[in-house]
């Protein structure tokens, strides 16, 4: 119908159209005309044939949904003659073949998106690798060629091994391929470090060959559940920041080329077996803040080019063999915060670090530094927190200005040659935690301006020729741990009762300082004392039964006072943690059968380690111990002892010391 209305409306408004081409033109150009009224009339019915053909299909389909024969319906009626039991098990294979075809597709679809992530990597040309090593300048080719070398077994690694197969950057570019670089300085580190024949005690996960260098570590917990990373670490993109490696039995010298990781901004090998002199390379690490090799066995001086690593904040070259003096370089590391020379045969002065401003913990003890102790070389150091300048030869005496340090809180001046009286200070410190000032040429008297020092922890003034009385200031010392006075001509007398205020000691030693009258029953009232020495003085009386109420006591040294009289009581003998008991030399009488019933280290007790006495006559002598180490002759008859040798090696072994926990 739509049909015959469009041909009719064609047909009425059938027209000529004239185009006028030009309008002086006098000829007029007929456009082609339409189609006739005849040509029309055909084409109508030609189109009404066709629509009657439309209209007899529409008719059909029609009549077959009405009788319910469409796509779906046939699907329907032929699944419906299908027994209901092989329907289920159809379907049941169909959906288990359609999971497996989609399972199969995802592995191959992300198999290939794996593949096109990870480019194939060819294998390592042997002459292409040596080549750019070589021309980088890092190795030589002939150090490559020796089939025994560590550069050559480097080399192979990378080559035959290594998984990774870092591609080696083409030589003409300026800048060097810092992933390939720093995987063969690591591999070869690893070598010459006699890591490959499992000379490692760990070995952090070093060269395994599919891991990037960034994994080469391991984590540890510490004794507080804090993780630290050993081994190699890395940034967020791949490049080697730190490297620590400690107590792993390196051994041989630093390898050169670890100076070439100019990256590295944190370089530690403590306590292995390196040797031979610092690399010259390792200037190059001018990145580097924390530089820490302690603890080895590196030797000859130090080298003038550490003073072209400005950025250090830790330069630790402490327990190595460097000798000679510091270098004048070193007053260019104005960043450093922490520096440690300790135990080395260095010599002369300090003048050199005049100018570390930023320092705050600085060790420079058991060396062999001789000029006279001069505060101008610390005068700069305002921040200065820890100093430590023991076990040397200085001399000259020790400035006032050494206490005015704001933050100061360890200084240890002990076993050098300093003279003079001790500083006559008069403010407060605060800070102040330990003083040691011992085995040095001290005089004059304890002042008490000392004790304006009220938090100190560790005293130590024994071994010097201090006079005169113990100040009663001293109670002042409430959180003292750690009390000596010891080896020093003091006024004769008895131990100051303001000692009792000081309930928090740990060690006490008045030995051989002119003591005199009855041991002090006080000291029963420290709970954490554990150790007691008096040897050597004028004590009288016998030993207080309470002594026995120190149940932390380890050490206890009455020996060398001669007017100790009685029985060494039960209660003492049975300390639980006693472990050195020292009686020689004394009046003592009697027997110590309870204290030989500890040397097996029964009944939960700590066993016995040194008991001495005068019991060099067995059975006949006043103090009849059969399991003392130690025996004495009476001290009526001589002051020989069985094994002199062995109470000497004793001396140094119940002295206190402390831990710089800073640097260590």
């Amino acid at each position: 119908r739509r049909s015959e209305l469009n041909i009719n409306n064609m047909y009425e408004n059938r027209a000529v159209i004239n185009i006028n081409i030009d309008d002086d033109d006098d000829d007029i150009y007929e456009h082609d005309q339409l189609p006739s009224a005849e040509e029309i009339r055909i084409q109508a019915a030609s189109c009404l044939k066709y629509a009657e053909q439309v209209n007899r299909m529409n008719a059909r389909r029609s009549s077959m949904s009405t009788q319910g024969i469409s796509t779906w319906g046939i699907t329907t009626h032929v699944i419906s003659k299908i027994p209901k039991k092989k329907y289920m098990k159809w379907i049941f294979w169909a959906g288990s073949l359609l999971m497996f075809v989609t399972i199969m597709a995802l592995i191959i679809m992300a198999s290939i998106d794996d593949k096109k992530d990870k480019k194939f990597v060819p294998p390592l040309d042997r002459d292409e690798v040596e080549k750019y090593l070589a021309e980088i300048g890092l190795v030589t080719m002939d150090e490559m060629k020796e089939d025994s070398s560590a550069q050559s077994l480097a080399v192979d690694w990378l080559i035959k091994t290594d998984i990774a197969r870092v591609a080696v950057p083409l030589i003409h570019l300026k800048e060097p391929n810092i992933f390939f670089l720093q995987r063969y300085i690591m591999v070869l580190f690893f070598i010459k470090t006699q890591g490959k024949e499992d000379g490692w005690t760990s070995n952090w996960n070093f060269m395994h060959a599919e891991n990037d260098i960034c994994s080469w570590n391991e984590n540890m917990a510490d004794e507080n559940g804090n993780t630290h990373v050993f081994g190699a670490e890395c940034d967020s993109d791949g490049i080697l920041r730190r490297l620590e490696i400690p107590r792993s039995n390196l051994f041989g010298s630093i390898p050169r080329e670890v100076g070439y990781l100019t990256n590295l901004n944190f370089l530690a090998l403590d306590y292995n077996k390196l040797t031979g002199n610092l690399p010259p390379e390792m200037e190059y690490l001018i990145n580097c803040q924390h530089l820490s090799l302690q603890g080895n066995e590196i030797s000859g001086p130090l080298p003038n080019f550490l003073g072209a690593l400005t950025n250090l904040q830790f330069l630790g070259l402490g327990q190595n063999l460097f000798e000679g003096v510091i270098p004048e370089t070193f007053q260019l590391l104005t960043n450093l915060i922490t520096l440690g020379l300790n135990q080395n045969v260095l010599k002369g002065g300090f003048s050199n670090i005049r100018t570390l401003r930023n320092m705050r913990r600085l060790y420079l003890d058991s060396n062999s530094f001789e000029e006279r102790l001069d505060i101008i070389d610390f005068a700069n150091m305002l921040e200065l927190e820890e100093l430590d300048l023991s076990h040397n030869q200085l001399s000259g005496s020790i400035s006032d200005e050494f206490f005015e340090y704001p933050n100061l809180s360890i200084l240890d001046l002990s076993h050098n040659k300093l003279n003079g009286e001790l500083p006559n200070r008069s403010q407060d410190n605060y800070n102040l935690k330990i003083l040691a000032l011992n085995d040095n040429h001290l005089t004059g008297s304890v002042k008490e301006n000392i004790f304006k020092v009220k938090r100190l922890l560790h005293l130590n003034l024994a071994v010097n020729n201090f006079s005169g009385y113990i100040p009663g200031s001293i109670k002042r010392l409430t959180d003292l741990r750690y009390l000596s006075l010891s080896d020093n001509p003091l006024k004769h007398s008895s131990i100051p009762t303001e000692i009792a205020h000081l309930t928090k000691l740990e060690e006490v030693s008045f030995k051989r300082s002119n003591r005199e009258g009855a041991i002090p029953i006080f000291f029963s009232k420290f709970p954490n004392l554990m150790m007691l020495d008096l040897e050597g003085n004028e004590f009288s009386g016998e030993i207080p039964e309470d002594l026995g109420k120190i149940s932390r006591l380890e050490f206890l040294a009455i020996n060398r006072n001669e007017n100790i009289i009685g029985t060494v009581p039960t209660s003492v003998q049975s300390l639980p943690m006693l472990e050195i008991i020292l009686m020689d030399k004394t009046s003592l009488s009697g027997d110590l059968n309870t204290l030989c019933d500890r040397f097996g280290g029964l009944n939960g007790k700590t066993a016995i380690e040194v008991a001495g006495a005068d019991c060099l006559d067995g059975q006949d002598a006043e103090l009849v111990c059969d399991c003392c180490t130690i025996c004495c002759h009476d001290i009526r008859i001589s002051k020989k002892c069985s094994q002199n040798d062995d109470y000497r090696v004793l001396e140094d072994g119940w002295k206190n010391s402390y831990k710089n926990e800073g640097y260590d």
